[in-house]
């Protein structure tokens, strides 16, 4: 009753299915957050720089740029792991996941700063343009506001006078 199987014939095809796992398990798996994920801001010309931006009484700190097309990209098509450079020596790394769209033509996404707990970030796109904010774990506040033609601002929203004592 013992019946011997001859592995023979089959070893080319068993040696192709393990060359083929370990590529996807180097690759992986196929989540797309393989290696470094891209940044989501884009270097901007000086000469494009605007004077002014409608929210700078509330900003602490800002800055201007534009969008990195691929960082755009990869959010676009999956969601993932994305690179936020807020301000020099101010980077953080976000996991976003898609929201379900809405009734107008938005691509809403939602999620947090990879390593801070209590951290939240929201992002959504609508005819192009995007709209976010970034709070970190310790409460620190960030926005990212379109100015025009593709130029952005991200700034750090001015904290609040502390409460006023009571009796």
């Amino acid at each position: 009753m013992n019946r011997r199987v001859e592995l023979a014939p089959y070893r080319p095809c068993l040696w192709r299915m393990v060359c083929l796992m370990a590529s996807i398990l180097m690759m992986g798996c196929g989540s797309g957050d393989a290696g470094d994920p891209p940044e989501l801001f884009a270097k901007m010309a000086p000469e494009e720089i605007p004077a002014d931006f409608p929210e700078r009484a509330a900003s602490k700190q800002h800055r201007f740029t534009q969008l990195n097309a691929p960082g755009v990209q990869h959010i676009a098509n999956q969601g993932g792991l994305l690179r936020l450079t807020l301000f020099e020596g101010l980077e953080v790394t976000a996991r976003l996941d898609k929201i379900d769209d809405g009734i107008l033509p938005t691509k809403s996404y939602r999620g947090q700063i990879v390593d801070d707990p209590g951290s939240t970030v929201s992002m959504s796109f609508q005819d192009g343009v995007l709209k976010a904010s970034v709070v970190t774990g310790n409460g620190r506040q960030f926005q990212i506001s379109h100015v025009r033609n593709g130029t952005y601002v991200v700034f750090e929203i001015q904290p609040l006078v502390s409460p006023l004592k009571g009796n």
